[in-house]
């Protein structure tokens, strides 16, 4: 990243300090800045031993969130072809988000505040919280309300969602995060990539799925193997392979490895507990968007994106979660460091 656009987005984050809209949160080898707008990670760092050199394990950003950076996706992730669909008989009409390709887009939270519930004295940990119901004119005829923690500790950075429906009918629900991961911050051409996928599936020119899925290897590379980052592209839903390991009940979703300095790589690593069963994967650079204050072919940006249903599920009813009246779900994943082998 250019030395200036950095000066500019310290400059940026130092304010949101001040004003109160940027958290600050460190334990441990962790530091991470959580952004109320969006409820967002907005940078996470580790160092990944005593006296090493700190390095990034997520894209930071400044005053704005670029292409949804780090952000809560609620109560729906991804897209809903023609903002519109029908649950249980009660017809929606969503705001065009995505005038575009005529879609809504990452749900009705990622221009919001959201309120700080609870901060450890620590500086650990802090909670946000988010309501909406019809009163806000959203489109949305059900009312919610939602917590996510973000807490850091020697095991990374955690994150757990929970909701309740608080509407005397049932509700439709999905969930889904936006990290911009980074390997220590080396060149994503650079990197590896391996996932826990075993299949994708296709989209049209809207970015929704045709229906069509294939099997890793026939059309993407088999990322069920760590995979060179050079000049591959994605914006793809991925479903997470079912028989992937689980330990203490976290699932390993993804892994980005990459060189930091000549004889040390650092991997970055996403884990979620077995709710999240589906990956969106998405780069940016000269062939799709440019990430700001990457703007050559070397700074390209990988956003891998936890969700618990796929991209259009609101009208698909794929993997839709239904919340019963005043029911309620919850769910975590996490992001940590780890030092690896040579690629």
């Amino acid at each position: 990243m250019d030395e200036s656009f950095e000066d500019k987005i310290a400059l940026e984050i130092e304010a949101q300090l001040v004003s109160g809209r940027t958290i600050a949160l460190e334990s441990g080898p962790y530091r991470a800045l959580i952004d109320r707008q969006g409820a967002a990670v907005q940078g996470l760092w580790w160092t990944p031993s005593e006296g090493a050199t700190e390095v990034p394990l997520a894209e930071p950003y400044g005053a704005e969130s670029p292409f949804t950076c780090g952000q809560t996706l609620i109560p729906w992730p991804n897209r809903i072809a023609d903002a519109r669909f029908l649950f249980q008989e009660t017809p929606v009409a969503l705001e065009m988000s995505e005038p575009a390709l005529h879609n809504a887009i990452h749900g009705l939270a990622t221009a919001a505040l959201w309120d700080v519930s609870e901060k450890a004295s620590d500086g650990s940990f802090v909670t946000l919280s988010f309501r909406s119901g019809p009163a806000l004119g959203n489109g949305w005829p059900w009312e919610f309300s939602v917590v996510v923690r973000y807490e850091v500790s020697a095991a990374g950075l955690t994150v757990a969602v929970s909701v309740k429906n608080e509407s005397r009918q049932a509700m439709p629900w999905g969930y889904g995060a936006h990290p911009y991961i980074t390997a220590g911050g080396a060149a994503l051409n650079a990197c590896t990539l391996q996932a826990s996928v075993d299949e994708w599936w296709v989209t049209d020119d809207r970015n929704l799925p045709t229906g069509e899925h294939l099997p890793i290897g026939e059309g993407v590379p088999v990322l069920r193997q760590p995979t060179s980052m050079e000049d591959v592209w994605f914006d793809t839903p991925f479903t997470v392979a079912q028989d992937t390991p689980v330990d203490v009940g976290w699932r390993e979703l993804a892994r980005l490895t990459g060189p930091v300095a000549e004889d040390q790589n650092v991997s970055v690593v996403m884990d979620a507990d077995s709710g999240f069963t589906w990956l969106q994967i998405f780069t940016t650079g000269e062939k799709t968007v440019m990430f700001p204050g990457k703007d050559t072919e070397e700074g390209r940006a990988l956003a891998v994106e936890p969700m618990t249903c796929p991209p259009n599920a609101m009208v698909t009813g794929q993997d839709v979660i239904v919340l019963e009246p005043f029911a309620e779900w919850s769910g975590q994943w996490r992001v940590h460091g780890e030092v690896s082998d040579h690629l």
